[in-house]
């Protein structure tokens, strides 16, 4: 009877154990969903900002062209 008793013991320890385990996993998902969501948001914001940079520098090279087409030949 006291063999069955502490394996009781050890059962419930273990089930207290593997529900820790179990929150623990959840915690980490949660932050790791939130860590992918992060990354997303700032792959989409440097992507925007080098769409921005790259107008940019395509203007100011059509606005060069331009300056160098209007000045006269020698």
């Amino acid at each position: 009877h006291e063999q069955v008793s502490e394996l009781q013991q050890e059962r419930a320890a273990l089930e207290a154990e593997l529900e820790l385990v179990r929150g623990r996993a959840a915690e980490l998902y949660d932050a790791l969903s939130q860590e992918r969501k992060a990354q997303s948001e700032n792959r989409s914001e440097a992507a925007s900002e080098l769409s921005q940079l790259r107008r940019i520098v395509e203007k100011q090279a059509e606005l060069l062209s331009e300056r160098v087409a209007a000045v006269p030949s020698t």
